[in-house]
């Protein structure tokens, strides 16, 4: 449904259909087609002042991002996923995220053995 609202032309509809499209990739497998179709998703919603996908777009990138290993990426976009909530008013879900966030720091550390995160 929502891909015909956006052969509708309807534009905030389109930042919607990019995350599902990723998340759709990131099922298959599709590593490469997944990350630009988030990447997409998160532009998408900034450009149409979508904060809230925008964030949500972040979390799951962040997600897949820590599935495929990359823990760096990963927490860089959690961060932005805390920021872009916070500025939508979603302070619970900030907070949330936060706390996975202070995970990821526990696993990169176990991940290097670093003392540093």
């Amino acid at each position: 449904k929502i891909k015909s609202w956006v052969a509708k032309s309807c534009p905030n509809c389109v930042a919607h259909s990019a995350l599902l499209e990723a998340e759709s990739s990131a099922l298959k497998g599709n590593k490469g087609l997944a990350c630009q179709r988030y990447e997409s998703a998160v532009l998408l919603a900034g450009r149409r002042g979508l904060t809230q996908i925008q964030a949500l777009a972040n979390e799951r990138f962040a997600v897949y991002l820590e599935e495929i290993g990359n823990i760096t990426e990963a927490r860089h976009r959690l961060n932005e996923a805390i920021k872009l909530y916070s500025e939508w008013g979603a302070f619970a879900k900030a907070r949330q995220i936060g706390k996975e966030e202070a995970s990821y720091s526990c696993d990169l550390h176990e991940l290097t053995g670093s003392t540093r995160v």
